[in-house]
């Protein structure tokens, strides 16, 4: 008789085991509801929620970096999902991380431990592509260095309606007036106002540029750029979406002082030619002191330039500074206060057009000369 009921108990103990495998074994995972929106504008940023139910008997656990239980980006190969995904995941509820430029590399964290037969949410970002088109959404449950599991979640989506580039540019402060050779700082701010997002990297990326209007010399960018007047651009520092906002910051200078009013005027522009959005243009006054105490030699000249002064009225620091037609300074020389007379040697420079800087405390004097 109790070879009977041990029997009995064994048979029961074996069909609850094979229940729980035929369940999901050791690992498992269902998806139980989700939110993602099946047609998306191109570049469009949707916050989604993912409810995912472990049907395993092992615990997922969440804490350290190596073997925890995460969310993994679909890589179009068997094991993570079968479709590779296309959507750019960022600003995880719990942790996560994505890396740029491949939507396939990524995962979302958990917050705690979930046991078998329990649900966690999964909460993020996706940024649709920026081209309109059939996309996937691909995810799946992953073991850290040990397998790919449970449910694969496939979920298409639909990217329509025309891609559009748009922007609204505002020069938030600039100086109303400043002197020959001067610096000032400009912020300016810019939205994307269209639905395409501006990428920060690649071929077609997007930049704040001078127009063929600027008068102005840019430098010195908050993010990275390519100094220049007309062909400067100042970089973006990470991908902007529709509704995005950047504030750039950058120093500039005048160029020519043959104008009473300069125009700094900026524009967005993706890639190497494709300007659009708004282009904010700002008149700024440009001052040119002019001395009797510094006298510069009649131009042009071939080898040498003769800069003579009154001593009386040299102040500590003065200096003459001599820029090519970019405005690049080529030549700096300081001046003594006892100096009477000042040469600068310009016999190795190429053959062209110069400005030559004399500043003297807070007087300025600049004059043209050519170089042969």
């Amino acid at each position: 008789m109790k070879r009977l009921h041990l029997f009995f108990y064994l048979l029961l103990f074996s069909l609850g085991f094979n229940t729980a495998m035929a369940q999901g074994g050791t690992y498992g995972s269902a998806l139980v509801s989700e939110n993602v929106p099946r047609t998306m504008q191109p570049g469009q940023k949707v916050r989604i929620r993912l409810t995912v139910k472990n049907t395993g008997t092992r615990t997922w656990t969440h804490s350290g970096t190596a073997y925890s239980f995460r969310l993994g980006a679909g890589d179009g190969v068997a094991s993570q999902g079968g479709e590779r995904n296309d959507f750019l995941w960022s600003n995880f509820r719990d942790g996560g991380h994505m890396t740029p430029g491949q939507t396939h590399n990524g995962r979302a964290f958990m917050g705690y431990d979930v046991a078998g037969n329990q649900n966690y949410v999964f909460e993020f970002d996706i940024t649709a592509p920026s081209t309109p088109g059939n996309y996937y959404f691909s995810a799946r449950m992953v073991h850290e260095l040990e397998r790919w599991f449970g449910t694969f979640i496939k979920i298409p989506v639909t990217v329509s309606g025309a891609s559009n580039l748009n922007a609204s540019v505002a020069i938030v402060s600039a100086p109303s007036s400043l002197l020959f050779g001067q610096t000032a700082r400009v912020t300016v701010r810019v939205a994307n106002t269209g639905t395409t997002a501006w990428n920060h990297t690649g071929a077609n990326r997007v930049r704040l540029g001078a127009t063929p209007a600027n008068r102005f010399y840019i430098s010195n960018f908050s993010f990275g750029g390519q100094a220049g007047t007309t062909n400067a651009r100042a970089n973006l520092n990470r991908v902007i979406p529709p509704g995005g906002v950047i504030t750039f910051s950058f120093d500039i200078r005048a160029s020519s002082n043959f104008s009473f009013f300069s125009m700094l005027s900026l524009r967005m522009i993706q890639g190497t030619s494709s300007w659009f959005g708004q282009t904010a243009n700002r008149r700024i006054l440009v001052r040119r002191l002019k001395s009797t105490s510094v006298n510069i030699a009649s131009v042009p000249t071939l080898n040498m330039v003769n800069v003579s002064f009154e001593q009386r009225n040299l102040t500590k620091g003065s200096q003459l500074t001599l820029r090519n037609m970019s405005g690049k300074i080529v030549r700096t020389v300081q001046v003594l206060e006892t100096t009477k007379q000042q040469q600068m040697d310009t016999s190795n420079l190429k053959a062209g057009i110069y400005f030559l800087t004399v500043q003297n405390g807070q007087e300025i004097v600049t004059k043209r000369i050519q170089v042969q």
